[in-house]
């Protein structure tokens, strides 16, 4: 994909597989925005790149319509990529030394990273936009970003398991979704 003067967008591109997913789209020339709630990090990631920081909840589709918005107004509308890696995660066993799993953590941990990966807010601008006359069908690519817990699992992992295999389910059926919108 050629990525020179394209829009990417990675939640959770502060730290971790995010951060290097956004260096490594920056260095092929994109213009990168990232969607992070940490504001220490974020924003010295998105100046070492030449990027853009928003500080977002992308589980929330209201925070996350504002900083699409945001990045639409300030890069243009993303047409590169959209790389889903923020989440979050809880070592946690299912049943403790002293008690059993938090149910409300448990229950945080497998909820957000679905709602993290499910782009509907940026997706329906995004994807909007690109329908309009005059412009290409091609609406470039969404990677989700699961692991090998959501099929082998990890120790005191079950939330985090869950979660990434919520993931791994709705990847697919997204992909064939959205398909004929030209996203890939």
């Amino acid at each position: 994909m050629e990525l020179e003067n394209a829009v990417a967008v990675v939640t959770g591109g502060a730290s971790g597989l995010g951060e290097a997913t956004a260096r490594e789209l920056a260095a092929a020339g994109a213009s990168v925005a990232i969607l992070d709630m940490n504001r220490e990090r974020g924003p010295e990631v998105a100046k070492e790149i030449d990027g853009l920081f928003v500080a977002c909840d992308v589980g929330s589709g209201d925070s996350a319509v504002v900083a699409i918005e945001r990045v639409v107004t300030e890069l243009g509308v993303p047409r590169g990529s959209l790389v889903c890696c923020a989440g979050i995660g809880a070592g946690k066993r299912m049943v403790g030394r002293r008690q059993p799993h938090d149910l409300e953590l448990f229950e945080r941990v497998v909820r957000e990273p679905d709602r993290h990966v499910q782009p509907v807010p940026a997706l329906r601008l995004g994807v909007a936009r690109r329908r309009a006359p005059g412009r290409r069908r091609r609406a470039g690519v969404i990677v989700t970003t699961s692991s090998i817990a959501a099929f082998d699992g990890v120790d005191g992992g079950v939330a985090y398991s869950a979660s990434k295999g919520g993931v791994a389910g709705m990847t697919l059926p997204m992909a064939r979704d959205l398909a004929p919108e030209g996203v890939g």
